[in-house]
């Protein structure tokens, strides 16, 4: 969680608190009779940490579908050589631009790349 919200007030420990128990779908506004009761708020929190997990695995996923066809539809026309990065890419950016990009100026067919015409993704 993020204690500090930027240009806004500092989070404190019950608005966090509460999120979170938002987040793992438990309802906030009774947690503390519910909390009295051990048995069935560690069945409570189980469960909704287990479903909070299952929907943040879901969601990556989702957004690893997103990237990989992204990645394929750029590979289908075929106009550039895109390569994944890893972790390691990001940690050495340099090492792998000098790698992976020798030259910059033209294409692997050998035309003039016009750098003010290349959309982003």
């Amino acid at each position: 969680m993020v204690n500090v919200l930027w240009g806004g007030q500092r989070k404190r420990y019950k608005d966090s608190f509460k999120s979170t128990l938002k987040t793992c779908h438990i309802e906030h506004s009774n947690w503390e009779e519910t909390a009295l009761d051990r048995p069935k708020w560690r069945r409570l929190t189980k469960v909704g940490v287990a479903s909070y997990e299952v929907e943040r695995i879901a969601e990556a996923k989702r957004k690893l579908s997103q990237w990989n066809t992204v990645i394929s539809l750029a590979r289908r026309g075929k106009p550039y050589h895109v390569v994944p990065l890893k972790y390691m890419h990001v940690l050495d950016f340099k090492g792998f631009v000098q790698q992976c990009c020798p030259n910059l100026k033209t294409t692997t067919s050998g035309n003039k790349i016009s750098w003010m015409n290349v959309c982003w993704i």
